[in-house]
């Protein structure tokens, strides 16, 4: 273990521009000054992933999954270029590395590996050297030597799995807010940051669609026992801890890029076609409530098209009776350390959204979390209504 090792990532919006670059190299500097050795995370700048991914159907109408791997991966190595060129005029040796380079192996699903191993060899022999090492965050090289990448939230899970390995104090995840908050604050007014989460709620707040972590990372921390912080790049404020302390925390989640789908099952135990359809064409299954008659799921907005394709010929193979998507809606989670009574919780939770005559489709409850699917239209009127009741009154 090496003595005063922190792993920072820097996420794209910290990353955006020249001056957001001087910016972090001058606190680098300070840093290392301090005499901390610093594993710096990087992702792609601003949205030049996107960007990529548009040129890339530019000329392909269906990109090759290899094809569009070694594309994006552009994006991490131009920002860990230009941060280490930032530390160099500021007078700090750096050292730029890809993912391949930093010991990063996955296995060799494009878009979406997992990481493996990590052998950080050449990271040691540059903290040796006492330079601060800059890693692309987000790929791999996988064992049968492909570039790979992570899917989303792959940089998180980067530094989460180099503070694991290297043995680091804690993990830093600096992005564009001071921290986790009870809600979003841009669209519920009295929303709080949090100063400390549990894995498991932390956890909780990611699957239901929080994008401040992504889930894997969470999952990976709490397995290491890495403490985490989430805080502002350009900003000298306190973040949001995430450890394995209990919390008292309450909070409200909303994701407005994904919307439930019914699936309507021949006989309950074809459900695992499903499960398999979308482990085969990698598509995410972000929750699932499991009847004997039918499944609800939770998909990508942008998934749609495959799922469509998918189900219709499972409802060929009959393995599904029919099925339906519900794109004017969205998912609203409140996540607590425990309800005194769930079935209240729900009953008062609905009969408030019907008073302000916000349609509901369907709703879970049990003892840590409720999760309601409402319309898309008053996500943020639902949002409101819920965090008042459940979050400011507690």
């Amino acid at each position: 273990m090496i003595p005063h090792l922190f792993v920072l990532k820097f996420g794209g919006t910290s990353l955006s521009s020249s001056e957001k670059m001087k910016s972090i190299a001058e606190t680098l500097r300070e840093r290392s000054q301090r005499g901390e050795k610093l594993v710096v995370v990087v992702s792609a700048m601003g949205k030049s992933t996107d960007e990529l991914i548009e040129q890339a159907y530019q000329v392909s109408s269906q990109p090759p999954s290899r094809e569009l791997d070694m594309l994006v991966s552009v994006g991490e190595r131009i920002s860990m270029a230009l941060l280490s060129m930032a530390l160099d005029e500021v007078g700090i040796q750096a050292i730029s590395l890809t993912g391949s380079q930093s010991g990063i192996i996955t296995s060799n699903d494009h878009q979406n590996a997992k990481i493996v191993e990590v052998k950080p060899h050449r990271i040691l022999a540059a903290l040796e050297k006492n330079q601060i090492v800059i890693v692309a965050g987000f790929q791999g090289v996988s064992l049968e030597k492909e570039i790979t990448t992570l899917g989303r939230g792959g940089s998180d899970t980067t530094a989460v799995a180099l503070a694991s390995c290297l043995g680091a104090q804690s993990c830093e995840i600096y992005t564009d807010v001071t921290g986790i908050y009870s809600a979003r604050p841009d669209e519920v007014v009295d929303a709080k940051q949090l100063k400390h989460l549990s894995y498991r709620t932390m956890m909780e707040a990611s699957a239901s669609g929080a994008g401040v972590l992504h889930s894997r990372s969470v999952a990976l921390a709490a397995g290491q026992q890495i403490p985490v912080n989430v805080a502002h790049a350009h900003q000298r404020e306190e973040g949001t801890q995430v450890s394995l302390e209990k919390d008292q925390a309450s909070l409200v989640v909303s994701d407005s890029q994904s919307f439930p789908i019914r699936v309507d099952l021949h006989r309950s135990t074809v459900s695992s076609a499903v499960v398999d359809f979308a482990e085969h064409k990698k598509l995410d299954i972000l929750q699932m409530s499991f009847e004997p008659t039918h499944l609800w799921l939770v998909i990508r907005e942008n998934d749609w098209v495959h799922w469509k394709k998918g189900l219709e010929d499972l409802v060929v193979q009959e393995f599904v009776r029919s099925f339906k998507g519900y794109p004017d809606y969205r998912v609203l989670s409140v996540i607590t350390s425990g309800w005194n009574n769930s079935a209240a919780v729900l009953a008062e939770s609905l009969s408030l959204f019907e008073n302000e005559n916000i349609s509901v489709l369907h709703a879970v409850v049990h003892s840590t979390l409720l999760r309601l699917f409402v319309s898309g239209k008053r996500l943020t009127d639902a949002q409101n209504l819920l965090h008042q009741k459940w979050v400011e009154s507690k």
